[in-house]
């Protein structure tokens, strides 16, 4: 039986409560090709965006936050470093609210 994260459109309330369990490896391969194409192909994201709603080459620029993520370690959060590691953190989410006020304008115009 063949699974998919978006079987009928987007997701539920329902959905997430399951889990991730009923989510196949090949699947998640297949989406990650497609992000893969939309990040490398504005057009691809856009045929995406028009057909799911889903922002993928938005969603993958902003993981970009999780590269700072790395290196914190929550059970030593005041240990050396950690001031310039939440400076970092609240500079790249700054960018990254930028660069969404800056391609909605973009979209809008």
């Amino acid at each position: 039986m063949r699974t998919s994260s978006i079987p009928d459109g987007f997701s539920t309330p329902e959905d997430d409560r399951e889990g991730d369990s009923g989510v196949i490896d090949r699947d998640v391969l297949r989406g990650l090709h497609i992000a893969a194409s939309a990040a490398c192909d504005e057009e691809v994201d856009t045929f995406v965006r028009n057909k799911t709603g889903l922002r993928l080459r938005r969603f993958l620029a902003d993981l970009m936050v999780l590269e700072t993520l790395r290196d914190v370690q929550p059970d030593k959060g005041n240990g050396p470093g950690a001031r310039q590691k939440k400076s970092t953190l609240r500079k790249l989410k700054q960018q990254v609210r930028r660069s969404r006020e800056i391609g909605e304008l973009g979209m809008a115009a």
